[in-house]
């Protein structure tokens, strides 16, 4: 039997060519797979309502890639763009962010004024637990848990105060009859997002805790604002504090500044990418809102209260201020610096796409996107940022009072019970669609 031996250059181009062979078909091979999973994600149609949402509103058009289908994911399609506030959220935070889109909280409910004996119920929110258990504008809480609230700490009253549902707090009431004890269950309930209180004879204070339209009573907070503005019609300054104040909803932010200017001053310019859906195409639109009416403070000296966590819609109504009112005061510290605003979707499979569609820019200005807006009278001394406000409100008034140590007490408390964290996510939402779209 005869045998061949392979040697020299025919051995190695034996294996260049085996190794070759190997190489075209790991290659052909991965194209498949490829392409099998380009098939399987152009039939996913959660993945391909994802695409068409982020194309369709990015604001930024040159940074979304060429090819939509190389990506494994919806979140990394939208990571790709390299843009904050872009996002592909899953089911579970979707359902946080969703909730954030109201003023909802659990607890007793009430607002509280120091007394001799107590806390008085200055406010009953309606639908809360407090309302529900016949708690009323003038009773005197005693005690909570057996906790005498009697000077104490608002840290600690907040936390009595707030609670998960179902937390039992045993209470103890005085009114003019006598000492009245309910156990009261906590519930949630929407909030209000606008609190209004007096400082002086001459000076109101507002405080905003976001920018929503689903709050106490379904009103908003235009709504809530423009009555506010109206209950505190006897001052002629106003302490707006802005403090914390993350953002919420353009309309509602548009709506506050317009209460604050005069007809035909400019409130913001928005560039924005819309989607028609008649004609089934995108296009970026530049619009420049202006106030409709004179605004019911917009002969009022206001003095803004802002810090580092101030942004987005806020930092929208304090650009608009500083653009149309040369006498503003601006008291803090600098703003975050968000000057974007976001559509919202619910996906096919309940995850939620946010798609960056618009940038806003002060009329007169300096834009402050990623730079935020620098106080007139930065103050690193947060404890008596109020006062010296006050005292800034003050200033070319004849008589000056100051502040009521009643009114100090109920506004920390305030902003410890309905302040950051408890309302709206970091945000400035434009169009936000519960139903998943086509």
């Amino acid at each position: 039997m005869t045998k061949y031996r392979v040697t020299g250059p025919k051995l190695t181009t034996t294996i260049a060519n085996i190794f070759f062979a190997f190489a075209v078909a790991v290659l052909f091979s991965r194209c498949a797979f490829q392409q099998s999973d380009r098939l399987q994600r152009q039939g996913d149609a959660n993945y391909m309502f994802s695409v068409r949402f982020l194309y369709r509103y990015f604001i930024f058009q040159d940074r979304l890639p060429d090819d939509p289908l190389s990506f494994i994911s919806p979140g990394k399609l939208y990571q790709s763009v390299q843009e904050p506030y872009t996002m592909y959220l899953s089911p579970n935070v979707a359902r946080a962010v969703l909730a954030g889109l109201e003023t909802r909280m659990t607890a007793l409910g009430v607002i509280l004024t120091p007394g001799q004996t107590g806390q008085i119920v200055s406010d009953v929110h309606p639908s809360s637990p407090a309302d529900k258990s016949g708690l009323a504008v003038g009773d005197t809480i005693i005690s909570i848990d057996d906790v005498t609230l009697t000077n104490l700490p608002v840290e600690r009253l907040a936390r009595l105060l707030r609670g998960n549902v179902g937390t039992e707090r045993d209470i103890v009431i005085g009114r003019i009859t006598g000492r009245i004890e309910k156990t009261i269950s906590l519930s949630s309930f929407l909030a209000p997002s606008v609190f209004v209180d007096s400082l002086t004879e001459a000076i109101a204070y507002i405080y905003i805790s976001s920018f929503l339209s689903t709050s106490e009573g379904l009103k908003g907070t235009q709504r809530e604002f423009a009555e506010a503005l109206r209950a505190s019609a006897w001052s002629s300054s106003l302490i707006l504090d802005l403090r914390g104040n993350g953002g919420g909803e353009l309309t509602q932010s548009v709506g506050v500044a317009r209460e604050l200017l005069s007809r035909g001053e400019s409130i913001i310019r928005i560039v924005e990418r819309v989607y028609d859906t008649s004609a089934n195409v995108s296009f970026t639109r530049d619009t420049t809102y202006r106030a409709s009416r004179d605004g019911i403070a917009k002969d009022r000296e206001i003095v803004v209260l802002m810090n580092e966590s101030t942004a987005s819609g806020a930092e929208l109504v304090i650009a608009a201020l500083r653009d149309n009112r040369p006498d503003l005061v601006l008291v803090g510290g600098t703003t975050l610096g968000k000057a974007r605003a976001q559509v919202l979707s619910i996906t096919p499979n309940t995850s939620l796409a946010r798609v960056t569609n618009a940038i806003l820019l002060p009329t007169r200005g300096k834009p402050y996107d990623r730079a935020g807006i620098v106080p007139t009278v930065p103050i690193s001394d947060r404890a008596n940022t109020l006062r010296i406000a006050t005292l800034l409100a003050q200033a070319g008034q004849q008589n000056t009072y100051p502040p009521a140590p009643a009114s100090l007490r109920r506004i920390a408390l305030i902003r410890m019970l309905y302040g950051p964290g408890l309302q709206a996510p970091l945000a400035l939402y434009h169009k936000i669609c519960l139903r998943t779209p086509e």
